[in-house]
């Protein structure tokens, strides 16, 4: 996730492992992995056999939603002032797998996607 978005939370959950993408060559956190590109962030999972989740902001989105094999989307289907969204994708190229609607407390879906091969 990129450095912005991992300081909105809270603290890093002790099972999971976070990596921390940002510019600035400076920036340390305990307890996370920091690097300054895309590139380098995937290059740590590459031998590895499991699902990697990219949690945002709007410039990591925008950077990765071209490889990603799932997307796992929430709508919400109400204005909220905000300056992140998920970037437009080639809906053709992949097949709805899940799909939940939900009306309280305000109108939101859940869709997941899976990348047509």
């Amino acid at each position: 996730m990129g450095r912005k978005t991992f300081e909105t939370i809270p603290k890093p959950s002790a099972s999971s492992e976070y990596v921390v993408i940002t510019r600035d060559t400076t920036y340390k956190h305990k307890g996370v992995k920091v690097v300054h590109n895309i590139s380098d962030a995937l290059s740590l999972f590459k031998h590895r056999n499991e699902e990697i989740f990219i949690l945002g902001g709007g410039d990591i989105y925008n950077q990765t939603v071209a490889i990603a094999d799932r997307i796992y989307l929430t709508i919400i289907h109400k204005h909220f002032d905000g300056d992140t969204h998920f970037p437009e994708f080639d809906k053709a190229k992949f097949k709805v797998t899940f799909e939940e609607h939900h009306s309280v407390p305000f109108s939101f879906s859940f869709i997941d996607y899976e990348r047509i091969r």
